[in-house]
């Protein structure tokens, strides 16, 4: 009624509000043409993921462009946006289901999903360091840490995996022939998608003797993670102490050739030096076993991998060319043939021998066979579960048993804790067998 008694025109509706990309701000729009390059050129980069109808991005626009406007002095970091009702193949391809999506990029690469607060203070805590991003006064507090063993204790084989932090780390390194080590974050999807297998790879390893599979949560090694040049998660890492090298003793004197493997970055840490290599392989359990495989065992271990992903059986202990099955028929006669053997004594169930087989087998492969001259040098393992006999004239008494024949004859026990270094360099510094010639000189002087 009132409208009749002084009818006016309706107020005219409301601007249409302009689009993102048209107010003026840091915060970089991507389309499908400069997605990738622009990514790639950027160290850190936060990707906002929107649609421009979704209430909660509008909540966020202002927030995310006020930080983008704090850091737009740092050239390595950028804040950036798509429009997923326009940019629908880029959005796809990064699994976008909801609106907002946050995601990280490390030069384009190592997507992982920001799961931090959407105030101006949160984005820019989490570039500051997207890896261990600072907690804001906005962001509610975590939970306490759950422990390292927590996270992994449900998963099967998880038992064989090694746990790493700052305090044990070096010395797991020195003490193993290789290792494979998985940085994660707890919160990843990767990483949790991952574990499972690689538990159960971890199990199978150790079975088998190829080393260690191991775990560190960067999350709380963040001196670690930065060390070996941890981006993004999971990331592994092939390590080994760098005492690959091969030690080929001359035939003069005890004066040693050092032929240097391959090596891609060497990491200096107060007690040891490490072999570091990016692990580029697949994630499943058949994968990380098969590389390990082929990483301690070369060509027999890229054999034995193809007999793994065929569900052929394989010989668990030792199966390698390098190593010589040993029993009563063909024990003296290997010590024979031999101017240096160095022979194992074992029990398939004994826990010390399953730790000493990985370092038996790479000082095997390791040692040149003919660096002494003569008949050269060879390595043996006699299984005392089948051998009793054997085993009990040789006195054999504890396993593992490391036993060194010159000769043919028992020269030295390796009482140590068995590693390839020490193991090697016992076979190598062995004094030299006499020859047939040496035999008859010192028989006619002695007539």
């Amino acid at each position: 009624m009132k409208f009749m008694e002084n009818p006016q025109e309706p107020p005219p509706p409301p601007p249409p509000e302009k689009k993102w990309e048209e107010v003026e701000s840091e915060v970089v729009h991507l389309v499908d043409e400069s997605f990738k390059p622009f990514l790639k050129k950027k160290k850190h980069c936060l990707v906002m993921f929107y649609a421009p109808w979704c209430g909660h991005c509008k909540k966020a626009k202002p927030e995310f462009m006020a930080a983008a406007e704090k850091l737009k002095d740092d050239t390595k970091v950028a804040l950036a946006a798509v429009d997923c009702t326009v940019q629908t193949g880029i959005c796809s391809a990064h699994d976008v289901t909801g609106y907002p999506t946050f995601k990280y990029f490390n030069y384009g690469k190592n997507a992982q999903k920001y799961m931090g607060g959407r105030q101006e203070e949160d984005f820019i805590a989490f570039m500051k360091d997207p890896l261990n991003p600072a907690p804001s006064s906005s962001t509610p507090s975590p939970p306490p840490a759950e422990s390292v063993e927590d996270q992994w204790k449900e998963l099967a084989g998880s038992d064989s995996l090694s746990l790493l932090h700052k305090e044990n780390f070096d010395k797991a390194i020195a003490e193993n022939v290789q290792m494979l080590v998985m940085f994660y974050a707890p919160w990843c999807g990767h990483c949790k998608k991952m574990k499972p297998d690689f538990a159960l790879a971890a199990q199978k390893v150790k079975e088998m003797g190829l080393g260690t599979l191991a775990a560190v949560d960067a999350t709380q090694n963040r001196e670690l993670a930065t060390q070996y040049g941890v981006k993004g998660y999971p990331t592994q890492k092939v390590l080994r102490k760098v005492a690959l090298f091969i030690l080929v003793r001359n035939k003069v004197g005890k004066t040693y050739d050092i032929i240097k493997l391959e090596t891609k970055l060497i990491v200096k840490t107060n007690s040891i030096e490490q072999e570091v290599r990016d692990y580029k392989g697949g994630r499943s359990e058949s994968d990380l076993v098969n590389y390990m495989l082929e990483a301690l065992l070369g060509d027999e271990g890229s054999e034995m991998a193809k007999k793994v992903s065929k569900g052929e059986p394989v010989v668990p202990f030792l199966q390698s060319r390098s190593i010589k099955q040993l029993g009563e028929k063909n024990f003296h006669k290997f010590l024979g043939e031999k101017d240096t053997a160095m022979v194992l004594f074992y029990q398939p169930d004994c826990l010390h021998c399953q730790s000493a087989k990985p370092h038996f087998l790479k000082a095997a492969k390791t040692t040149n066979p003919k660096s002494l001259g003569g008949k050269g040098k060879a390595f043996g393992i006699v299984d005392c579960s089948k051998e009793i006999d054997l085993c009990m004239a040789e006195q054999v008494n504890k396993y593992p048993s490391f036993k060194l024949y010159i000769g043919g004859k028992f020269l030295a026990s390796y009482d140590e804790t068995p590693h390839f270094n020490s193991l090697r360099e016992f076979v190598a510094n062995a004094p030299e067998a006499p020859t047939n010639t040496q035999n008859k000189k010192h028989t006619r002087e002695d007539l």
